[in-house]
């Protein structure tokens, strides 16, 4: 962990809380912070300038309505000395001002290092339990115009595919025609049904559910938007086919997912079409990345995802 890149008192004194001990988990993108101040310890993101704040209301909306309805175990959004759950702060020799979050911490580690039927099938409990929740309060995001995890997203005329793929990829773009075909198919059969689509948290990673003294719990809802539950499911699958008793792991976390009575019940080999949709969004998001580290070891994964994504197209 590394020093903040510029002083984050005047920031944290807007919470009440000037002395602390800062240190920089995430800083491609939105500034992520560990903040720990005498016995009490927070998460702290920065977004950058000009963010959605659209989705970001809408994420604040879905945590704290979690955080009241469920046992979750989950960052809770926490207001500033003013009430607010964003803040408005402009960093030192920076112009335009930024949306600051704190949060409070989710202490454990990585779920992947207890990885086994058991984690599993809590994974599948946990994300049930998400989805029966965006199922019931879809007015959460009824109103909401910004942007989706849905056909416009993935292959519409503005999406990454449509637009810097044929670039980025070269001549493997061509080659995975057949499997965004066989998305766009199931995306029409499917459309936008409340037992298919509502509020997803997007980014179902191994890095974002924790293992702990309270249990398995869930962070970083910064993707999270209306989407299809399948998304979901399919990156967490994903995950889990890493593993050699993939097959088992996948299989227990879909069947704990269905019992526990989740919005979802469509078949597990209907998920699959859904790594598609994973796989642009993962390309999407590497491409998009600046020059430098991170992005050079992304683009280590990406001909194994293209490989994968041509055989399930040609299968």
């Amino acid at each position: 962990m590394t020093a903040p890149p510029f002083d984050l008192a005047p920031l944290l004194a807007r919470y009440g809380s000037a002395h602390a001990q800062i240190s920089v988990l995430q800083h491609v993108g939105d500034l992520v912070l560990k903040v720990e101040t005498v016995g009490q310890r927070y998460s702290l993101r920065v977004f950058t300038a000009g963010s959605d704040e659209t989705r970001l209301k809408l994420e604040l909306a879905w945590l704290s309505a979690l955080a009241c309805d469920t046992e979750l175990n989950i960052p809770l959004p926490l207001s500033n000395l003013d009430g607010c759950l964003i803040t408005h702060w402009t960093p030192p020799h920076e112009t335009e001002a930024r949306a600051c979050v704190l949060s409070n911490w989710i202490e454990g580690e990585r779920a992947s290092r207890q990885m086994g039927i058991p984690s599993a099938k809590q994974l599948g409990h946990l994300t049930a339990q998400l989805h029966q929740h965006a199922r019931h309060y879809p007015k959460l995001w009824q109103h909401y115009t910004g942007q989706r995890w849905d056909a416009e997203r993935f292959y519409g005329p503005n999406s990454w595919w449509s637009r810097q793929a044929p670039r980025d990829l070269g001549e493997h773009h061509q080659t995975l025609i057949p499997a965004v075909s066989a998305l766009k198919a199931a995306l029409a059969r499917l459309g936008e049904k409340p037992e298919h689509f509502g509020l997803i948290h997007a980014d179902l990673h191994f890095g974002n559910l924790i293992s702990g003294p309270l249990g398995l719990g869930v962070i970083d809802f910064a993707e999270a938007a209306p989407g299809y539950f399948a998304f979901d499911l399919a990156l967490t699958a994903g995950e889990l086919m890493d593993y050699p008793e993939g097959e088992q792991y996948v299989e227990s976390f879909y069947a704990a997912y269905q019992q526990a009575a989740a919005p979802y019940t469509g078949a597990l080999n209907e998920v699959k079409v859904f790594k598609v949709a994973t796989g642009l969004a993962f390309l999407a998001w590497v491409y998009g990345l600046p020059e430098g580290p991170k992005r050079q070891d992304k683009l280590r994964w990406v001909p194994n995802l293209i490989s994968k994504l041509r055989d399930f197209g040609n299968s």
